[in-house]
C-alpha cells in the first residue's frame, strides 16, 4: 500500500511449498518464470499446446446446474509422462457469445491420475458484464500472455446477445505437482453443483 516496510528489500529466498511432491521450492522471484505453457482448448474435448494445428470450432454451454445435460465442458491433455509442474498464477481466456445480456463462466482445473479419478487444483469466475481488465493490475509474460488478469470491477458493461467477447478468467495461484502418468482436465460450467439461485440477466446459453 505505498509503505516502506522493508519488504521490497528482503533479498533471501522465499520457500513454496509444492502440493503432492511433499516438498519446498526455494526462489527469490514470483511468477517463478518468464514465460508461460499456453494450452488451447481443442475440438474432441482436448487440451493441447500451441504447437498443434486445431480447426475453429465452437461449443454450447448450457445455463444449468453441472450435473445436466450440456452444462459443462471438459477438456484434458494428454498424459504427462514424465510429469510436470504448476507454478504460480493461472488464467483461461475463453471466447464466448450470449443469448442474453450477460454470462457466467466458472472454470476448474482438475488433476486426473490413471485410474480417472480427479482433484481439484483451482478454480476461478468472471461475469461477462464485468469482464474489462485492469491493464496497469493485470499481469503478462514475456510475450505478452495473460498470466494474472485483473478485473477492473467498475461498472457492469452488459453484452450484447450473439455478439462475441472475450472473458479472462483469475484462477488461484498454486504450486503442484503433476505426478508421471497424470493429466490436466479444464471444466467450464456456468453455476456450481448445489446453486439453487438465478438471475433475470443471466443467459439461457452461451457459445
Amino acid at each position: 500500500k505505498g509503505q516502506a516496510t522493508g519488504l521490497q528489500d528482503v533479498k533471501k529466498q522465499k520457500k513454496l511449498y509444492e502440493t503432492n511432491s511433499d516438498r519446498w521450492v526455494n526462489t527469490d522471484v514470483y511468477p517463478i518464470v518468464k514465460d508461460y505453457t499456453v494450452l488451447q482448448l481443442a475440438p474432441g474435448e482436448k487440451l493441447v499446446d500451441t504447437n498443434t494445428q486445431v480447426a475453429s470450432s465452437t461449443s454450447r454451454l448450457k445455463w444449468a446446474l453441472p450435473e445436466e445435460n450440456g452444462a459443462k465442458l471438459s477438456f484434458t491433455t494428454k498424459v504427462f509422462a514424465n510429469g510436470a509442474t504448476l507454478a504460480g498464477p493461472i488464467s483461461a481466456t475463453i471466447y464466448a457469445s450470449s443469448s442474453n445480456s450477460n454470462a457466467v463462466i466458472i472454470a476448474r482445473l482438475f488433476d486426473i491420475d490413471q485410474l480417472g479419478a480427479s482433484k481439484l487444483i483451482t478454480k476461478g469466475a468472471v461475469l461477462g458484464s464485468q469482464r474489462k481488465l485492469d491493464t496497469q493490475k493485470s499481469w503478462t509474460d514475456t510475450k505478452g500472455t495473460a498470466v494474472w488478469p485483473w478485473p477492473l470491477l467498475v461498472k457492469d458493461e452488459y453484452m450484447k446477445p450473439g455478439q462475441s467477447y472475450r472473458m479472462d478468467i483469475s484462477l488461484l495461484p498454486r504450486q503442484w505437482s503433476i505426478l508421471p502418468g497424470h493429466s490436466l482436465r479444464l471444466e467450464l460450467t456456468t453455476r456450481s453443483k448445489g446453486d439453487t439461485g438465478g438471475s433475470p440477466n443471466l443467459p439461457r446459453d452461451a457459445n
